[in-house]
């Protein structure tokens, strides 16, 4: 049959209408796509003449590239790597914090090692003499 097309063509969308579809200039979704062609996260199919044809699940990354980048995602090639964990903007920034938090402890273990041990020793005396002449009192 002439004309006839495989049904995925029929559910499918080009990358102008994505760009509609999201409310973003074509220029920036068509950016996107490189990026995420690149990364091997969208396949999409050679449609009539040279454009290219996306499915819904190319669409949704595309959907979840505009989220991500209004959420917490910088650049576009952070997004990605986001994406690729499946990790999302605010479970990026918890892992970070979570980090730097690790980081600090790791540099005050550090800087007490680093001190001559007769200092660490006259620093516990000094601690243990407060507690015994000034003790805490509980109110």
């Amino acid at each position: 049959m002439a004309g006839h097309h495989p049904c995925w063509y029929c559910s499918s969308v080009k990358l102008q209408e994505i760009a509609q579809k999201l409310g973003e200039k074509y220029t920036t979704v068509r950016y996107w796509n490189q990026l995420l062609m690149d990364a091997e996260l969208v396949a999409p199919k050679k449609g009539m003449g040279n454009s290219y044809v996306f499915n819904e699940e190319d669409f949704e990354k595309f959907r979840q590239m505009k989220e991500f980048l209004h959420n917490g995602a910088h650049t576009t090639f952070e997004a990605i790597r986001m994406m690729k964990e499946s990790v999302t903007p605010a479970e990026a920034l918890e892992r970070y914090k979570h980090a730097q938090r690790q980081i600090e402890v790791l540099q005050k273990k550090v800087l007490q090692l680093r001190k001559p041990f007769w200092k660490r020793l006259a620093e516990w005396f000094k601690k243990l003499f407060s507690e015994v002449l000034f003790p805490r009192t509980e109110q």
